[in-house]
């Protein structure tokens, strides 16, 4: 039997939201499947979305993330400093599958 792959989407996380002007920019999106991310410099923007499968973003420490996490039905584990205010946003979110963001 030969293995289903989740199909990519374009993210936008919410539905309409613009992204973050002033920096590197990422969005990943599936439907079906894990999305694994980890970037070397803080980014402007990050944002992940799965509907079903986990979800992990890495980002360095020492910054401080306006976080946005969202998991219908999974856990939610989020480890880097968070400042509503910062020019440095997380969007991370599963419809199943848990949800994890973590610095260093």
């Amino acid at each position: 039997m030969a293995a289903r792959r989740g199909r990519p989407r374009a993210a936008q996380f919410p539905p309409g939201q613009p992204p973050v002007p002033g920096g590197p920019t990422a969005r990943l999106a599936t439907d079906v499947g894990a999305i694994d991310a980890a970037v070397a410099a803080a980014p402007a923007e990050l944002v992940a979305q799965s509907d079903t499968g986990p979800v992990t973003q890495r980002v360095p420490g020492g910054t401080s993330y306006a976080v946005t996490v969202t998991a219908g039905v999974g856990q939610v584990s989020v480890s880097v400093p968070r400042s509503s205010s910062s020019g440095h946003v997380i969007r991370a979110g599963s419809d199943v599958g848990p949800v994890t963001v973590t610095g260093g």
